[in-house]
């Protein structure tokens, strides 16, 4: 009868809604969803170090995809072979992702070049994925949290967990009494005093002693939806997101023991008064130690009432489109916000949603070519057979030495080509299409670039866009993402989400131009040096998306809870709004300018969760004296010192040893920040705020023991 229910999946599948991942509608279909086989596969048993060398590959088991009239085969999954001496038994440290090796040598304390032993996987297993990825978080939810932002390192304080018993405290994470306010005010800031816990460990041993079994029954369901899954997952470092909500079954187990906990209290305090006196009297304590504790901690970080942000944010996104329009994303985050505003509010219908880690998968690729609410299919020339499961996944780049730039669509057509000729014999005998140029271009047509809104008349359009993508390979989804674009620009205005990795502008980046949320390609070329903004800038558009069209979710009005998440995403769009007024400045718009700097300070709290965001400001605190607002350009400041001061404080407070250490950067940021600032507000002569900049500066340095930034 449990089982029954997956049926749903397969009957949802073959209705063919628009959404409809992995589109299960067939056996084979069905076990690839169920195995998770999307998301890849990871060594448990047996398997290689970090550091291990590929020294050869073999056919692992078959790959098989649903045929015209029958299941195919559609390959092998490769099964790598690595050196002999590298293999271990259950490896825990094992992946060679560059991000990955250097946090498993900085949890290690490896030297670059040392090779890891036994030892070291038995140690980042305990230490990262016991401790760190699963005993933080439980401790997160029965004794306390200190905020929520995302650990990665051991140690830090970011992440951690907390009970608030100073004495408890201060021997893990430092000094508690100077917390700045990013920790201290973080709705996330939860001291549970570990009463929870103990009421657990309570109803636990007061079900061991009367029932064993009982226990055993409640203990296996709390390991195997616990550690067991920790086991399982083999968790690598630098995971995109915390993983708590991976364990919610072991926490729901430990409830079980914190109810039995209650009923312990009751026969202890019955030893000394008759029952129902008992019964009440722990009742209520235990209301009160627990629950009650808990939802006056914990209600305002889980509180999401009047909180619309997400779907305010989503709708940005594809109000930031032209009618009609195709909008790259890539990840969850900026995905499945604009799907349900579109799928359940309907909100730009119009628009064509393509998500780039699913573009690489041929039941995707399938569904781009037809009609979606109103948006039209995608004009992507491949038959279905030449992107199917097995065809195609990478074609391999071989430079043919092809004068100048060729046309992409004939790049699409060659690399789609069943012709021998179009195909090149690989190492393993086999012969496989490849891309003969990575110099690309695509013809401008100049009158529907200016129609559908891409260029004016007084702009510098080209006649060609023309650009150098780099890659060893191109992988399904570059070639289907290349299809799109050679065959929808112009047509069909495109455009990249803002917050894409670069590797997936496919070295656009100079014909990018800023409409909001998103970077329209364009005919005009645009050079920008500022790492921190993308595109050029059509003022008119973007003043228009940022003053007039675009909302907020209640981020201004101070009362919701803003996520981890959320908190990043304002970094962003702070930074377009900098890069409007930016822009509004350097053409003499000087009212609009202010106007915008206002809009950002009154939507947008600064809230600061990377140093580089803090610069950002600053040079918004900048154009406020420049557009002759000093007193406005005086609280932006202060503002910004006030949040280094009190970081400062912080850092001072904390030994100088091992933990002040861990801070070392942020610290020296922070001075030289501070002294930017300084300097800043000398330039514009504005001497009151100057001088307390200045005596900061100096007290800061010489409390921290730092040389003060020379001017």
């Amino acid at each position: 009868i449990g089982y029954s229910s997956y049926a749903m999946i397969v009957i949802r599948a073959k209705a063919d809604p628009n959404l409809n991942n992995s589109d299960p509608d067939n056996a084979i279909g069905l076990l690839s969803y169920l195995n998770r086989e999307q998301y890849g596969d990871r060594p448990l048993m047996y398997g290689h170090y970090f550091d291990a060398e590929i020294t050869g590959s073999e056919d692992g088991g078959k790959i098989y995809r649903k045929g015209a009239e029958k299941y195919e085969v559609a390959g092998y999954k490769p099964e790598y072979v690595y050196e002999s001496g590298k293999m271990t038994i259950f490896p825990r440290i094992y992946s060679g992702q560059d991000n990955h090796v250097s946090l498993y040598r900085t949890w290690l304390n490896l030297p670059e070049g040392s090779q890891p032993t036994f030892g070291d996987n038995l140690q980042f297993f305990f230490q990262y994925q016991i401790n760190y990825m699963y005993l933080r978080y439980f401790m997160w939810n029965f004794a306390g949290r200190v905020n929520d932002e995302q650990g990665i390192i051991q140690g830090q304080i970011d992440g951690n967990w907390m009970s608030g018993i100073k004495i408890l405290d201060e021997a893990r994470l430092g000094n508690m009494d100077e917390l700045p306010d990013s920790i201290s005010e973080n709705a996330a800031h939860n001291k549970l005093f570990l009463l929870p816990l103990l009421l657990g460990i309570l109803g636990l041993l007061y079900q061991y002693k009367k029932d064993r079994k009982d226990t055993l029954v409640v203990f296996l369901l709390f390991f195997f939806t616990g550690m067991a899954i920790v086991l399982y997952l083999n968790q690598t470092p630098m995971q995109p997101r915390e993983r708590d909500y991976a364990y919610a079954g072991s926490f729901y187990a430990f409830c079980i023991w914190i109810g039995l906990g209650v009923m312990s209290v009751s026969e202890l305090l019955a030893k000394k008064l008759n029952i129902k006196a008992a019964a009440l009297l722990s009742t209520a304590v235990c209301l009160l130690a627990v629950p009650i504790l808990m939802a006056s901690q914990e209600w305002d970080d889980h509180d999401r009432s009047d909180r619309y942000v997400v779907r305010d944010i989503a709708a940005n996104y594809l109000n930031s489109v032209a009618p009609n329009g195709i909008i790259f994303t890539y990840g969850d985050n900026d995905t499945y916000p604009l799907w349900y505003a579109q799928e359940v509010e309907y909100i730009r219908p119009d628009v064509r949603v393509v998500n780039l880690s699913l573009l690489g998968t041929d039941w995707y690729g399938r569904r781009m070519k037809g009609k979606m609410n109103e948006s039209p299919a995608l004009p992507i020339s491949w038959e279905n057979e030449k992107f199917v499961a097995g065809v195609r996944d990478a074609v391999p780049f071989f430079d043919r030495k092809i004068e100048g730039y060729t046309n992409l669509k004939q790049v699409i057509a060659f690399a789609g080509s069943d012709a021998r000729e179009a195909q090149v014999q690989l190492s393993n005998q086999e012969y496989s299409n490849y891309i003969p140029t990575n110099r690309f271009q695509i013809p401008v047509d100049r009158e529907a670039a200016i129609a559908s809104g891409a260029a004016t008349p007084a702009d510098s359009i080209v006649d060609a866009v023309q650009w150098t993508l780099s890659r060893s390979a191109f992988y399904k989804n570059d070639l289907l993402q290349l299809d799109i674009l050679a065959n929808a620009l112009w047509d069909r205005p495109v455009y990249f989400a803002s917050t894409i990795p670069g590797r997936n502008m496919l070295g656009m980046d100079k014909y990018l131009r800023n409409d909001g949320l998103a970077l329209r390609v364009t005919p005009v070329p645009y050079n920008n040096n500022d790492p921190y903004l993308q595109g050029s800038v059509n003022d008119s558009i973007l003043y228009d998306n940022l003053m007039n069209k675009f909302k907020w979710g209640g981020l201004e009005t101070g009362n919701i809870y803003i996520d981890p998440e959320t908190r990043r995403m304002l970094g962003y769009f702070r930074l377009t709004f900098n890069q409007l007024a930016d822009t509004l400045y350097r053409q003499g718009k000087i009212d609009s300018c202010v106007k915008v700097i206002d809009r950002m300070n009154e939507v947008l709290p600064d809230i600061y969760s990377d140093m580089g965001y803090v610069q950002r400001d600053m040079l918004m605190s900048e154009l406020y004296f420049k557009c002759n607002a000093p007193e406005k350009g005086d609280q932006m400041m202060t503002d910004i010192a006030d949040y280094l001061e009190d970081q400062l404080d912080y850092y001072a407070s904390l030994d100088p040893g091992r933990r002040q250490m861990g801070f070392r950067m942020d610290l020296q940021n922070s001075i030289t920040l501070l002294f930017q600032l300084s300097e800043t507000a000398s330039q514009y002569e504005r001497a009151e705020l100057a001088a307390r900049l200045k005596e900061s500066l100096a007290s800061y340095a010489a409390m921290l023991g730092i040389q003060q930034p020379a001017e």
